[in-house]
């Protein structure tokens, strides 16, 4: 009998193991294993699995926790949002705004910032996370900044992403750390050494000094978020540097995942290649006997990798169409939930069908089930802060694991995850309509 299986089972923990507080319907307990690699924490239920599929047009649940006044500010936002043209000109103005050094700071923080983000430091998300805590919805504390070009501002995102593990540590409501790679290397430099990786080429000796220090700083994040006993997910980048992130990331996974997911690699399925890659990369775990951790989302630099692709001739790496990427991600999904054995997953989503489909799954494997143990510590659902409270809270309220990716940083320095949010919710997207009408029908049923 495994380890998770006896403390699944109520007997003794090992004697290194402790039982922490725990938040209104879950449980922290630690996880170890036989063979002496790290502990983590596995977040178990203390309450029953619903029998029944969860209702996500409930928007009484969905947006319990918002007063009438955020619902108001929440419509307002989408309602504006929705115009692509102004989308796409606000954008580029905020963009050559902040560059010009013009205080536009204050007008991001009080609209869109507020909406999509905890805050802009650790302290300002805690009421937040704690907030969502109480109606069983765990925080995903994210460091938004990216694109980071000098080696101070590489060593200051290291040192705020740690101090985000440093937080779990200490709060039950963070069930994962999280960090961007071009938060701590540059891009030209991932470029490059992606370059040389799909060659199988070496490094020059001033990249192969550089990417030491982006490993260096990748052991740092991973030390401590294996101190704060939490698992590390490391989010996509675009496919011209990605490979570099995919090899490294697979190192630390070889040497972490032994006992289970501790590192999680996100595979982006509007990628032509993602579903081979799992596949492979899990055949590649099974055969050395590690666990692969994967998240999926669907993917969020469309237009840049078809611009990409473009300038460089080449192929587009991304699928042609949404129905296309919609079955490749729920072909994915289909993948790990038939593997939980061996694979944590984090079901990154905002669409419904596929949100469906994993609560199925889960549902039907929550009592007798030899996957029963998995489903409880291996599956995860998650989706942003702002987005599809439908789905994320009436997850939670019916026992499954459910997140929320909470981003903060300074707000000129997460401009472009806002502006990729934005982009998201445009009419042409269609993310804000669904917004919309949730919202409309959560203020009718309040007028009553």
């Amino acid at each position: 009998m495994s380890n998770a299986e006896s403390v699944d089972s109520g007997q003794a923990l090992d004697n290194n193991s402790k039982r922490m507080p725990c938040p209104k319907n879950r449980q922290l307990i630690l996880y170890s294993n036989r063979r002496q690699t790290p502990i983590l924490y596995i977040f178990l239920r203390t309450c029953p699995l619903s029998r029944h599929l969860p209702n996500f047009s409930n928007t009484e649940i969905a947006f319990s926790s918002k007063s009438n006044t955020q619902l108001f500010l929440a419509r307002s936002l989408f309602q504006l949002i929705q115009c692509n043209s102004l989308v796409h000109v606000g954008g580029k103005l905020l963009n050559f705004g902040f560059k010009m050094g013009l205080p536009l700071s204050s007008l991001v923080r009080w609209n869109i910032f507020r909406h999509f983000c905890g805050g802009e430091s650790i302290e300002e998300c805690r009421t937040l996370m704690q907030k969502q805590m109480e109606k069983g919805v765990f925080s995903i504390l994210d460091y938004g900044v990216e694109g980071e070009k000098t080696e101070s501002g590489f060593n200051a995102s290291t040192a705020e992403i740690i101090r985000t593990a440093k937080e779990a540590a200490r709060s039950s409501e963070i069930a994962f750390i999280v960090f961007k790679f071009t938060a701590i290397a540059s891009t030209d430099l991932l470029e490059r050494v992606s370059r040389c990786r799909a060659k199988k080429s070496p490094l020059s000796d001033a990249d192969q000094i550089q990417w030491t220090k982006v490993e260096a700083r990748v052991d740092q994040i991973c030390k401590a978020a294996l101190d704060a006993k939490r698992p590390l997910m490391i989010d996509a980048e675009e496919t011209w540097i990605q490979l570099a992130i995919d090899e490294l990331a697979k190192t630390k996974m070889k040497q972490c995942n032994i006992s289970g997911p501790c590192i999680y690699i996100t595979f982006q399925m509007y990628r032509v290649d993602s579903l081979n890659r799992l596949k492979e990369i899990h055949e590649e775990a099974k055969r050395d006997s590690w666990h692969l951790g994967v998240k999926l989302v669907r993917g969020a630099y469309m237009e840049k990798e078809r611009e990409y692709a473009q300038k460089q001739n080449l192929a587009s790496p991304i699928h042609p169409t949404k129905d296309n990427t919609d079955q490749a991600y729920d072909s994915a999904l289909e993948y790990c939930l038939a593997n939980l054995e061996s694979i944590g997953l984090c079901a990154g989503t905002h669409n419904e069908k596929s949100t469906v489909i994993a609560t199925t799954f889960a549902l039907q494997h929550s009592d007798q089930s030899p996957l029963k143990i998995h489903v409880k510590n291996n599956l995860w659902f998650s989706q942003l802060l702002g987005m599809s409270d439908n789905l994320t809270y009436n997850l939670a309220a019916a026992g499954l694991n459910a997140a929320k990716y909470v981003p903060y940083g300074p707000v000129h320095s997460v401009l472009p995850y806002l502006l990729r949010r934005a982009q998201e919710n445009t009419s042409v997207n269609g993310q804000s309509s669904r917004e919309l009408q949730l919202l409309d029908i959560e203020f009718t049923r309040r007028k009553g």
